[in-house]
């Protein structure tokens, strides 16, 4: 490092900044590429992906965000997730009410109230004998 003034070393972090780290190697490009090949997979038929969605975007400046529009993000995920637990909620309950509704019709339908009638309850008998008991004594 010693080799390099002050002035070397700015360039060379703002040429990293803007068009990526200096050298031969790429590794950019080459993780890119792997995030393409590990996300395709996972995709619908005929969509696919470019190598410009996967790769770091060098000297690209950060969208700065208003407290106001922070805070209208995080109140747009909240109602999101509100929608999604009433939604859940609906469904269980006409799931639900349809099970009450199936019960009753099916207790209609049988004479001793959806119970089926088999008489007098008989022993069932058994698979194997039972063991003698021992005499104490």
């Amino acid at each position: 490092m010693e080799r390099f003034s002050e002035e070397d070393m700015i360039r060379m972090v703002a040429y990293g900044r803007l068009y990526g780290p200096p050298g031969p190697e790429r590794f950019d490009i080459l993780f890119a590429r792997l995030g393409m090949d590990v996300v395709s997979p996972h995709l619908k038929a005929g969509k696919k992906t470019s190598l410009d969605d996967h790769k770091v975007k060098w000297g690209e400046e950060k969208k700065v965000q208003t407290p106001e529009q922070m805070l209208a993000a995080a109140q747009n995920i909240t109602a999101q997730f509100k929608r999604q637990e009433k939604t859940a909620q609906r469904r269980k309950q006409a799931a639900q009410q349809r099970r009450e509704k199936q019960r009753a019709a099916h207790e209609q339908q049988t004479p001793s109230g959806g119970r089926r009638n088999r008489g007098a309850s008989a022993p069932r008998p058994r698979s194997r004998p039972r063991p003698a008991r021992k005499k104490e004594g």
